[in-house]
């Protein structure tokens, strides 16, 4: 008696970083299309079973599964770091003008995303309007995780014209 045994292919390597920051969603993909994509610790980074969508939870290191329709998987390993606290401060300024930003999370990097609308200094997190628009200013950890706050330049508003003299009593 022989039986027929179908070898069936493991699914490709799984593309996507394998450095996630908390709250920070990443997706991932492989082929064949269809599988469900699985966490071995939700409690550290959860998956979309459909999507690939993978989004870490609380620093620790975890494993991320794929299977194929075909019931064959591949796994890979992601570590999950602490992403910078909200950035708090105006988020608004003139050109020419300045406003101070700041992030709780200490040891990071300021920077801009377009220095042609707003720079900011690099360790002191002070904002410079150069000219109207809006921008993402970033607030980066030496662990890689960032976090972002769109800051709008405003046009500054029309001198005010008229008499300067003011008269006493009328």
């Amino acid at each position: 008696d022989s039986k027929q045994v179908i070898l069936n292919a493991p699914p490709t390597p799984i593309v996507g970083s394998t450095n996630l920051c908390t709250a920070t969603p990443v997706t991932y993909t492989s082929t064949p299309a269809g599988g469900t994509w699985s966490s071995a610790n939700t409690v550290i980074a959860t998956a979309g079973a459909g999507t690939g969508i993978i989004t870490g939870m609380s620093p620790g290191i975890t494993n991320i599964t794929y299977t194929a329709p075909t019931g064959c998987t591949r796994t890979t390993s992601v570590v999950v770091n602490v992403a910078p606290q909200p950035i708090t401060g105006s988020n608004n300024v003139c050109p020419g003008t300045t406003t101070a930003l700041a992030d709780v999370t200490t040891g990071g990097v300021w920077s801009s995303a377009n220095s042609a609308l707003a720079t900011v200094g690099s360790a002191s997190g002070i904002v410079t309007g150069v000219t109207v628009g809006t921008v993402n200013i970033s607030y980066t950890v030496p662990n890689g995780c960032s976090s972002y706050l769109p800051v709008t330049v405003n046009a500054l508003p029309a001198p005010i014209v008229g008499s300067p003299g003011v008269c006493l009593g009328g």
